[in-house]
C-alpha cells in the first residue's frame, strides 16, 4: 500500500484482522492536520484530539455506513476524509459557539436582571450596553477579556464602553452635586 488513496477499503469493510489499525495509522496524520486547519482558525486547536475520535467513530457508526457510501470515482479517498474531518470540526466550532452564546446569554440576563442601585439615575443616561459592561466589571467582578468574550465583543470596545459610562457618570454627579 503506498498511499492512503491506495488503501482497501473492502478488507476494513469485511472486518479483516489489523485491517482498521493500519486505516488508522495511514489516515490519522491527514485527517489531524485538516482538523486542526478549522479549528486552529477559532482559537479551538486544542479540540483536536477529540474531533479526530469522533471522526473515526462517525466513520464506524451504523456499520460504518459512510464509509461504505465512498465512491473512488467521485473523489480520491484521501479528499473525501478531508471533508468529513472539516464537516466534523465545524460541528465542534457551532457546538462551542452555541455554548458560549448560552452562556453569555445567561450571564448578561443575570446582570441586566441586578437589583438598582440605590441612588437614581437619571434616564437613559447610559445606554443598555454601557449599563451592562459597567454591571459585568464592577459587579460580577469579570475581567476586560472575560467582558468581551461574554458580548462577543473586542475587548476595546469593553473598554471603550466602560470609558464612556465612567465620563457619562462623572458628567452628571458634576451636574447634580456640583
Amino acid at each position: 500500500m503506498a498511499t492512503l488513496d491506495d488503501f482497501d477499503l473492502a478488507s476494513l469493510l469485511r472486518g479483516e484482522p489489523g485491517a482498521w489499525a493500519a486505516f488508522v495509522d495511514a489516515s490519522a496524520p491527514l485527517l489531524r492536520g485538516a482538523i486542526r486547519r478549522v479549528l486552529g482558525g477559532h482559537g479551538l486547536a486544542d479540540a483536536t484530539a477529540d474531533v479526530l475520535q469522533e471522526v473515526y467513530l462517525k466513520l464506524c457508526r451504523q456499520d460504518a455506513r459512510l464509509l461504505r457510501g465512498y465512491r473512488r470515482e467521485r473523489a480520491r479517498l484521501s479528499t473525501w476524509l478531508c471533508v468529513v474531518a472539516a464537516h466534523a470540526a465545524l460541528d465542534e466550532v457551532r457546538t462551542r459557539r452555541r455554548a458560549r452564546a448560552t452562556e453569555s446569554a445567561a450571564v448578561c440576563a443575570e446582570a441586566v436582571a441586578a437589583p438598582a442601585p440605590p441612588f437614581q439615575l437619571p434616564p437613559d443616561l447610559l445606554s443598555p450596553r454601557q449599563l451592562l459592561v459597567l454591571r459585568l466589571l464592577h459587579e460580577r467582578g469579570l475581567e476586560v477579556a472575560e467582558v468581551a468574550r461574554l458580548l462577543g465583543i473586542a475587548e476595546q470596545s469593553v473598554r471603550s464602553l466602560h470609558h464612556k459610562a465612567l465620563a457619562k457618570l462623572r458628567e452628571a454627579r458634576t451636574r447634580l452635586f456640583g
